[in-house]
């Protein structure tokens, strides 16, 4: 299995359209719709899920991105010293696993 993660590429960017937040990415010339955000997931009228929304979408958008980034700084942080950066070496490589389905 390839290392190489098969996620659609960024850049991801949050359309409203409707009350419906949708995260498209623009790929082969191309808008897909990648994701849905929206206002209630329990079926109630609850505000303080409603109040995670903004945040959620801003998460999901920023995952190709965030993805990449860890990616550099497993790079950088694994030619360090191992004993210094070992816990964090592996707070990364989980990320990057979890990001890549494994």
């Amino acid at each position: 299995m390839s290392n190489e993660n098969k996620h659609t590429p960024g850049p991801w960017k949050a359309n409203e359209f409707g009350g419906i937040v949708y995260i498209n990415a623009s790929f082969k010339n191309y808008s897909h719709c990648i994701a849905t955000v929206h206002d209630l997931c329990d079926g109630k009228n609850n505000d303080e899920l409603k109040a995670h929304k903004p945040a959620n979408i801003n998460i999901i958008a920023a995952a190709p991105d965030m993805y990449e980034a860890l990616k550099v700084a497993r790079e950088m942080i694994s030619a360090l010293t191992p004993d210094f950066v070992s816990h964090g070496l592996t707070l990364i490589e989980q990320a990057i696993a979890k990001a890549e389905g494994k």
